[in-house]
This record gives C-alpha cells, structure tokens and sequence, in this order.
C-alpha cells in the first residue's frame, strides 16, 4: 500500500507512458480477492488492475475504440464499488477515467463522462469530490500556465538537461539515445480542453456539486480573472496596453473602456479567423476560445437550484449581469440562463420573451411583438421597474453584436442599431437614461465635475495642466 500511495496520482496523468508503466507495476502486485470483478459474460474475476492494463493496451483509433470502451464500461460505478474496499483503492477507477479525458480522440469523451457520472451519483460524495476538485484545480493551473508560456519553458530545461548529460560517442551514447527515446513522456497535453471536458461533466450532475460552491465559484472567479479578461478586453475591467516585445515591456496600464472602437473592430478582426494570437513571449487566448470556456463554467451555474446560499453569491450576481450586455449572444444566453435561476417573479413571465431577443431567427419578430410602450399590456408596470434593466443589457448586447445572419451580420450594424432605437421609443425617460449609461459606461466616470476635473481624473500625472493655466 506503501507503493500504491505514491503511485496512484499517475493513474490520472495525461501521459501515456506514465500511466502505463503505472498500471503494469500496480498489476503485479496480489490483488486481494475484493478487488477482483467479473469480466463481460465470462463469469471469470479480474483484478481491476488488470481491467485497466487491459483497456490502457487498446489503441484510441477509429479501428480499437470501441474494444477499449468494452473494457472502460467494466469500470462503471455499480460494478467495481462492491467488489474494491474501502479507502483509496476505490479512487482508482475514477482517477482512470478521468486520464482517459486527456486523450485526444472525441469520442471516447461522452462516453467517459457517463461513467463519470455513475460516480457522482453512486460513490460516497464527500470522497468523489476530494478527487474531482483535486483535477479541476490542477488543470485550472495548468491552463494558466499554458498561457504564459511556463510549460513550454519547463520542457525545454528538461530537454537541455537531458542533452547535457548525454556523453559522446561509443556504446554508451547509443544506449542512452534508445532509453531516451523509448521513455520520452514530451507529450503534447490539452489541459484547456480537460478542464473544459471536466466542467461538461459537471454539468451532467448539478445537484451533486452545488453543495460545494465553496470552491467552485472561487474557480469560476479565478477563470474570469486570469483568462477570460485577457482574452476580451471588452468586458474586462482594465487592459494592459503596454507594448510587448521580445526586449522591453512598456507604456501603461488603463481602464479598458478608454480604447477606442476602432482599436476594438481591429483586435476583433483579428481574432475572427480563430486562431492563437502569440504578442512577444506571452500566448493569448482567442475571445471565441475564451468564451467557450466561460460557457463551459456557467453552464454548470445555470444548474443550480439555489444560487443564493452560493459561496460569493454578490459577485457570482454582478457577473452574470456583466455578460448580460455582451456582443456574443451565447453568452448572453447563459448569462440570462443564469439570472433565471433565481426565480424572480419580475422576469419568469418574460422568460421566452427574453430567449427569443437572443435568437436570430426571431429576434425582429419578438422585438414587433414584445412592445414596452405603456398602451399596451405586454409589461406588467409593476414588474418594469426590474424587467426594464435586463432588457436593456440584452438589447445593449445585441445592438454591438457582429456576428450573424441578414440584419445579424456585422455590414448591417446601423440596421440592427435603428431597430432597437425605434424599440426603445416605447420606454419612459428614465428607462431610456439606463440604456445611455450603457452606452457611455466607458467614459461614464468623468462625467462628474466640471471639464477640468475630468481632464485631471483621467491624466493623473497632470501632463495636461499647463493647458488650463
């Protein structure tokens, strides 16, 4: 047990050669006879070790796929809880099929998830989430990392190391090139995509995890924090506009409502295509990337029965009404998807009204039909009041989108905008000043004060001073 307590981590690794050494050494040890499960219509018992050598030795291809899942189905839940004691032994079927989610071949994933499921719902929940939280915080490190090149800097000390201690010439350096070859672990792993796949399989039990907001909101928070921010500057609340080059590092950091539209349109051009962006030494997440990692963490919030007896449940609010206003509608969908989960009785008559704003296809017909205007009765005038706000973002939204179909699409932009505009002659006046702070939310804080101290608030070092004296 002294091995397998140091061995068992690498059950889960991405690595392939790691984890099966691991199971081959774990495998020759005695299984005690409760650790050993009846095999598919054979009536024969199999140690679980030798389950996971098995399925570990079926190539993930098209041609073996399915021969491995045979083997992976062995591991499911309600089959192997009976037949493994008590303790960390009974971790190990987990901790398998959570490595299998580093193999990059999709359709081994849905599959996987299944059986991950069957652990949620079946496995003592307090034991289950020691292992699940110890992947999901792993792989948010190593997400991070990934984006700032500190993985790629890792491998290549480790590499130089390696050379450094190869002699030169004679038998030995054959003997070492062989054994450097046939032990390389430099394999190329997607920790953004197994954290992505690990919150889709959050998704699949909500009611198992929400208890734990603890720290599942601190992740959701340190995601938005240090990866999605960067990524789109256009929600994040400051920009490092700073030149990054392979030699120096310069300029300033400002809020990032003070860039211009233009420099957004370029960014945003820029970025369309999809691909990774590299500026100086440092890699940057794509905003369509970005954003569909952050659908992957709301999807699981959206679950939830309760969100205010959630962990920072205040900030977890201000989020979703942050990504309200947001130009890629998706993410206006599960931002509203989780506002909805509060219940409030001002918005749950107008859920499909809401939904239907945010689908192309019936966005100009709902915005027709669901009028505000006070003659008629489609808004009830005690629920405006509440209502009103989350329309206006979600319009807000929609006016910047640029993506889409026939009035959807960035070339028809000023149609889109004239739409809303005419929508929004229906509104009161003081309804209509929540949609112009929206739109002036950039430049908002230097509308206090005379003309001077604007200019000052907004050029701390006063290099503007000599013009008003």
């Amino acid at each position: 047990m002294d091995l397998f307590e140091k061995l068992h981590p690498n059950i889960s690794t991405g690595i392939s050669k790691v984890r099966l050494l691991t199971v081959r050494i774990l495998n020759h040890f005695e299984n005690p006879p409760s650790t050993q499960i009846e095999g598919d219509g054979t009536g024969e018992l199999q140690p679980v070790f030798a389950i996971l050598l098995q399925a570990e030795l079926v190539p993930a291809t098209v041609n073996d796929y399915r021969e491995k899942l045979l083997h992976l189905r062995k591991l499911r839940c309600d089959i192997v809880q009976s037949a493994i004691p008590s303790g960390s032994l009974q971790e190990v079927p987990l901790r398998y099929l959570l490595g299998m989610l580093y193999i990059n071949f999709s359709p081994l994933w849905d599959p996987v998830i299944e059986l991950v499921t069957s652990y949620a719902k079946e496995m003592e929940n307090k034991q289950f989430w020691k292992v699940l939280y110890e992947h999901l915080e792993r792989a948010a490190t190593y997400a991070e990392m990934e984006l700032q090149n500190e993985l790629d800097e890792q491998e290549e000390s480790i590499a130089e190391t390696e050379s450094k201690k190869m002699p030169e010439g004679g038998v030995g350096t054959v003997f070492l090139e062989q054994l450097r070859t046939g032990t390389d672990c430099s394999e190329r792993l997607d920790h953004t995509n197994f954290r992505f796949l690990l919150w889709k399989a959050l998704d699949k039990f909500p009611d198992r995890v929400e208890p734990r907001s603890r720290e599942l909101s601190p992740l959701l928070l340190r995601f938005i924090r240090n990866e999605y921010y960067p990524a789109d500057s256009l929600v994040a609340p400051s920009q490092d506009l700073r030149k990054k080059t392979r030699g120096t590092v310069a300029a300033k950091e400002i809020p990032a409502e003070e860039v211009n539209d233009a420099a957004m349109e370029e960014e945003e051009e820029e970025k369309e295509e999809g691909e990774q962006i590299t500026v100086g030494l440092l890699k940057k997440k794509t905003r369509r990337a970005a954003a569909k990692q952050l659908i992957a963490h709301l999807q699981v919030f959206s679950k939830f029965s309760n969100p205010r007896a959630l962990y920072l449940e205040q900030k977890l609010n201000a989020l979703y009404t942050q990504l309200l206003s947001h130009q890629d509608q998706s993410v206006q969908r599960i931002a509203l998807d989780c506002i909805m989960t509060y219940k409030h009785p001002h918005l749950l008559p107008y859920r499909e009204n809401l939904q239907r704003l945010l689908e192309d296809k019936s966005f100009k017909e709902e915005i027709v039909h669901f009028s505000i205007s006070e003659e008629t009765a489609v808004v009830k005038m005690e629920h405006r009041p509440d209502l009103i706000p989350v329309l206006m973002r979600i319009l807000y939204g929609r006016m910047r989108n640029k993506t889409g179909s026939k009035t959807q699409g960035k070339s028809l932009a000023g149609t889109r905008m004239s739409i809303v505009l005419r929508f929004l002659a229906g509104s009161l006046p003081e309804e209509i000043r929540m949609f112009l702070d929206l739109l002036f939310e950039a430049v908002k804080q230097f509308s206090n004060g005379p003309c001077q101290t604007a200019v000052l608030r907004s050029d701390p070092a006063q290099e503007c001073q000599q013009c008003f004296t």
